[in-house]
């Protein structure tokens, strides 16, 4: 529910939560009530703010972010408990069967062990519109494991020979962070010699030397 704030300052109103009774505050916009008796809050204003703050609108009602994730969370509840006391778990038909097959048929390698091309169990389920558990169900039982497919594979030993290509291309600029920096070393020393060299004989026989 909302709820009025009277007092001076910003116009403000309550939002009461009708499950647990949590309270928020928010400012909003009021308007003249019906018949000229009073200010009221702007609902709808209200309503759209608790919205965004995640809370929710149910027939009516309004429910701060904790009871809404509870409520949500009720029916699956509700599907498990019917599945421990025995309810029946839905059941391909035959002819779902019989399609599944077909497409396993075409679409598994059963001597490498794994789909073709980019296959797998939810890409067969999309395409005959059925539950992917069915496929792995007949798959695993009639053709192989899953986990693997010919493009799967493909890109594996591709990536394989990246890494590698990688690890050689390092091991190059390492040898030659090594080279480079023992170059860097001996300019270095060879600056500083001719630093030492230049101070020792005197400006004088520099400039007479040409150097």
């Amino acid at each position: 529910m909302i709820r009025a704030i009277n007092g001076r300052g910003a116009h403000r109103a309550r939002a009461v939560c009708d499950r647990c009774g949590r309270e928020e505050v928010v400012t909003c916009d009021y308007a003249r009530m019906s018949g000229g008796s009073g200010w009221a809050p702007n609902e709808a204003q209200v309503t759209r703010k608790m919205t965004g703050q995640g809370w929710a609108v149910v027939k009516g009602k309004l429910h701060c972010p904790g009871c809404e994730a509870k409520r949500k969370v009720k029916p699956m509840a509700e599907v498990q408990a019917k599945l421990q006391a025995g309810a029946a778990v839905p059941q391909p038909s035959r002819e779902q069967k019989r399609a599944i097959i077909d497409l396993l048929q075409a679409s598994y390698d059963t001597k490498a062990g794994r789909y073709l091309q980019g296959e797998t169990d939810a890409t067969l389920a999309t395409v005959l519109e059925v539950r992917a558990g069915w496929v792995a169900v007949l798959r695993e039982e009639l053709f192989g494991p899953d986990g693997r497919n010919e493009e799967a594979d493909a890109l594996r030993q591709e990536l394989e020979a990246l890494r590698a290509d990688i690890k050689a291309v390092e091991a190059v600029h390492a040898a030659q962070g090594e080279a480079l920096a023992g170059l860097r070393g001996q300019a270095g020393r060879a600056e500083a010699k001719l630093s030492r060299i230049m101070t020792a004989v005197g400006a004088h026989v520099v400039r007479k030397a040409g150097v």
